[in-house]
This record gives structure tokens, C-alpha cells and sequence, in this order.
């Protein structure tokens, strides 16, 4: 990333404290004070005792395999590795700024027209010998512990206007400023490379040993404990799910044939899949650029925006993938086939399969779908069961019992009850609305004379009745007569024979007062 200005030292054969402590267990105090040499870099009181005694713990854990080794004494580092990091190591502010510019300029080709972004330079750490740089600007340093040394966080900023490099702390002060080098350039308006943050982490050079020996130690105690755990899917049950009878993922991961595999566990049971999908479009834009020999080149970038509503958690409504997976000794594994390439981010669910309420609706569907309730059998109150709402198309989270959808004289509820669809007029096809199949049964309404046609003078027979108010009539009579079912012949019973007669049957018995 660096200009090689100045040869990089020559790998050490590390004569020093830091690798006679590492040695044996009772030196180990001894690389405590070799760190208070090293952190002479102005690190302030709290973080250089932090560092200290997190060193003499990985110092105990060393001398302690050195001991059962024989005492055959091994590298603290790799050459490799030294000479690797010190080859890019930061020679002063302009060698920053100079760098910096050859990689932002590479991030901005990368970038769609119009995006601003902050990137980490490559190598993200780099050393840096205090001797070459000015007192303001190491005084403006603020430093964090990393791998038991210091570490000093930088973020450098192109100037759109001067285009000058300028370099803040991890507090975001300005510490430093490079000039640029003067060669003027055109850059489209949503395609500067100003746009481009950079962020680098400075390393004293004389920690470098330390910080890579740690590095170093970390990474082979991570996969010492990696080895010696159990699977992973059962390390995963015992600790988010042990003695529990509830399902849950314990992993899902991306196969080499695009799909993902999900897995689940606890319990004997079958298992519902669910998923929500962030759908997103894609857009092609063209980026030409001219490289430092003159030459016009052309990158191709794929924008991809989300174009479906925000993932609001379980508020959101969830797709079943399937509803029927069976757990064999207590863990199983579905395959998500049905990945395009728009479908750029998934969430899963599971639940295990049961109506624990006995509504017609999965205890799944009501969580991640309807978001209805799992322990009430009616959740909006209506008298209509949720899962009866959904399979006719009514929302069961709406008090609908009283709407007449599909205007054939009964209510939803109705509807319900008596085994019609609230979505079609004439459910059975007999050719009259189901409210007056309901009304009537195997009698239709108003036909008092019985001859099974509506007509004058099945209204003049109920004026008759009603003139000599008598119910002395016969009880089919007397049933085709009061048309609305409450007991009584009346004015009501009256106009709602008149509203049949005139091809009106819904008027009849939407009639609230009929009711």
C-alpha cells in the first residue's frame, strides 16, 4: 500500500524481554514492565494497566504449554508474518495521504453514482515509527487497546474543494492534512472520490511483535476450543434450548447449490417453516474511468434496492413454506429451494404444528400470518371462528358478523350459522338468495297459500290475516306468514312480503327493524 521510501528493519532475532518471558511462568511479571516500555506512546494510565495484566494472563496460558513442551523453545512470531506487516508501514503523513489516494480512487470505480461510503484501507493496520512524525500530530492521537498494545484509530478525508487529505482521530478531530499533488482532475458531480471515507488503524512499530504474538495466540485458542466442542448444532441446543420442548433453528446456512438449509430441533413433533422475504429490484449503471496511462476503461455496477415493505418482526405478515416437517429424534432440516436473485434478504420462523385453540387456523399461521390470537377461538368477537374468516375471505381481526357481503339477506354470522358462504348469493343454486332458503327452509316465505308461487294473493291471504287479527291458521300458514320468524304477524311480516313480490328480497331482509 506504502512506497518503500525506507527499507523496512531487519527481522529480528528477538533478544528482548517479550520473548525471555514467554519462556517460563515465573517471568511473567517480566512482560508486564517490557509492556509499560512499549506503550510509551503518551497511552493514558486506565489503558496501559488494561493491557498489562491481559498479557500476564496469555503469558500464563504460554509458559504453561512451554513447560509440558520439554522446554524446546518456539518463535513468538513468524518472520513471514513481521516482515509482511512491516512492509506496510506508514512513513509519514504524505505517505498516508499518498496511499490513501490510490485506494480511494479504486473504492470510487466500485461505487454507483451518488453513494458516499466509509471503507477500510487495505491492510487495515499498519506500523508506524513515531520519529517521523510531528509532535502535533502525535499528541493529536487517541489510542484504543487491541491484541494487548495500542492501536490508533485514523479516518482520512478527501477535501472536495482544495483536495487536500485530511486525517481525524477516533474522536473525530482534525490532527493532520496532506496537500494534494496539484494535478488537476474532472470528476462528475455523483462520482468523486471525496466520497469515499477511509478509515486505518495506526501500530507502533515497536509493538508490532506483541500485537502479531497475541494475534497469533487468539486465533490458536479459538480453534483449540472449536475442536473441542461437540457439533456445533448440539452445542447450540444445550445452550439456547436445553430441557425445553419448545422448536427452535439451531442453524441455517447457504449450500453450494444456491439453496438454504434450515435446521431445527426440541422436540418429537412437526414443525411449520415461515418466511419473510425483503424483495429487491435490480439496476444496471455503467462507471467509465481513465487509469493513470490515458486509458478509458468501464466498470459495470448492480444496484440492488429493496422494494418491499420494512421488516416490522412478527407484525409483518410471513409466508408458509411448509407445514409438515417431521423431526426425527428431535432434529429436522428443510431446504429452501425457491431463492431468485431478487430475493436478496430472507428471514425464517418456526412453530410447532398445532390448533391449540381449535379455530381452524395453526398456532404458525396465527402468529406469523394473521396475527390472530393462539388461546381464543374468535379473536375480533364476532361469533365467526378465525379460521372460518379466513377461509371465506372475511379478516379476523375485524368485527364483520353484522356485513352482508355478498347481499343475499343474511349476515355473515348468519352465514355461519346456518352453513352458507357469506361470498355467494345463492350458495345452493336453487335459484333464490340464502336468505330466503334460511328463512323459509324447506318452506318459501310468504307463500301463504302454499301452491310454492309467490304472488297477489299471498298478500291479499296475509291481509286477510292480519284484518281478522287472528292466528287461528294452520302452523305451515302461520310459519310462510311471518316472514321474519319472531311469532307475531304484523305490519313488518307485511312489507317484507311486498319487497319479495317485487324482486326485493335483499331489502327485506336488511332491514334492521326486521331484524
Amino acid at each position: 500500500m506504502f512506497p518503500a521510501k525506507r527499507k523496512a528493519s531487519r527481522f529480528p532475532a528477538f533478544p528482548c524481554k517479550v520473548r525471555q518471558c514467554f519462556s517460563l511462568l515465573g517471568h511473567a511479571i517480566a512482560l508486564a514492565d517490557c509492556l509499560r516500555h512499549a506503550h510509551h506512546l503518551c497511552m493514558n494510565m486506565r489503558h496501559f494497566f488494561w493491557g498489562s495484566l491481559g498479557c500476564v494472563a496469555i503469558a500464563f496460558l504460554l509458559a504453561a504449554g512451554a513447560a509440558s513442551g520439554g522446554g524446546e523453545e518456539t518463535p513468538a512470531v513468524s518472520e513471514e508474518a513481521y516482515s509482511d506487516l512491516m512492509a506496510n508501514e506508514a512513513l509519514d503523513v504524505q505517505d498516508m495521504a499518498e496511499g490513501a489516494e490510490i485506494q480511494r480512487r479504486m473504492f470510487n470505480r466500485l461505487t454507483p453514482p451518488g453513494l458516499s461510503w466509509v471503507q477500510p484501507m487495505f491492510p487495515s493496520v499498519v506500523p508506524f515509527d513515531s520519529k517521523y512524525f510531528d509532535e502535533s500530530f502525535l499528541d493529536g492521537l487517541l489510542g484504543e487497546d487491541r491484541n494487548s498494545v495500542a492501536v490508533y484509530p485514523l479516518s482520512l478525508v478527501l477535501d472536495p474543494k482544495t483536495r487536500e487529505t485530511l486525517i481525524y482521530n477516533a474522536d473525530g478531530e482534525l490532527i493532520a492534512s496532506a496537500p494534494s499533488d496539484g494535478v488537476p482532475r474532472a470528476w462528475a458531480e455523483d462520482a468523486d472520490p471525496s466520497r469515499v471515507t477511509l478509515r486505518l488503524d495506526l501500530l507502533p512499530s515497536e509493538d508490532v511483535e506483541q500485537y502479531l504474538y497475541t494475534d497469533g495466540r487468539i486465533a490458536e485458542t479459538l480453534a483449540a476450543v472449536a475442536q473441542s466442542k461437540p457439533p456445533r448444532i448440539g452445542t447450540i441446543g444445550i445452550k439456547s434450548m436445553g430441557g425445553s420442548t419448545n422448536i427452535g433453528i439451531l442453524d441455517f446456512r447457504r449450500m453450494t447449490n444456491g439453496n438454504m438449509r434450515v435446521t431445527i430441533s426440541n422436540g418429537t413433533d412437526i414443525a411449520e417453516v415461515y418466511s419473510y422475504t425483503v424483495w429487491h429490484t435490480a439496476s444496471v449503471t455503467t462507471n467509465p474511468w481513465v487509469n493513470d496511462e490515458g486509458v478509458t476503461n468501464i466498470s459495470t455496477n448492480t444496484l440492488w434496492t429493496p422494494v418491499s415493505s420494512t421488516f416490522n418482526g412478527l407484525a409483518s405478515i410471513w409466508d408458509c413454506q411448509t407445514t409438515n416437517l417431521v423431526l426425527t429424534n428431535g432434529v429436522g432440516t428443510w431446504e429452501d429451494s425457491n431463492i431468485s436473485s431478487n430475493a436478496r434478504v430472507r428471514f425464517y420462523g418456526v412453530y410447532k404444528r398445532a390448533d391449540s385453540d381449535g379455530d381452524g387456523l395453526s398456532d404458525g399461521a396465527e402468529v406469523f400470518v394473521y396475527h390472530t390470537m393462539t388461546n381464543s377461538v374468535d379473536t375480533d368477537g364476532d361469533g365467526m371462528p378465525d379460521g372460518w374468516e379466513v377461509e371465506n375471505g372475511l379478516n379476523p381481526l375485524e368485527g364483520d358478523g353484522v356485513q352482508d357481503e355478498d347481499a343475499d339477506g343474511l349476515s355473515n354470522f348468519q352465514e355461519y350459522i346456518n352453513g352458507t358462504s357469506p361470498n355467494i348469493f345463492d350458495s345452493n343454486a336453487n335459484g333464490v338468495p340464502d336468505g330466503w332458503d334460511v328463512y323459509g327452509g324447506t318452506i318459501i316465505k310468504g307463500d301463504i297459500d302454499g301452491n310454492g308461487v309467490l304472488s297477489a294473493a299471498d298478500l291479499t291471504a296475509l291481509d286477510n290475516l292480519l284484518a281478522d287479527g287472528s292466528y287461528n291458521v294452520n302452523p305451515v300458514a302461520f310459519s310462510q306468514a311471518d316472514l321474519n320468524s319472531d311469532g307475531v304477524l304484523d305490519g313488518i311480516d307485511r312489507r317484507g312480503l311486498q319487497d319479495l313480490l317485487d324482486g326485493r328480497p335483499q331489502l327485506y331482509f336488511l332491514k334492521p327493524e326486521m331484524k
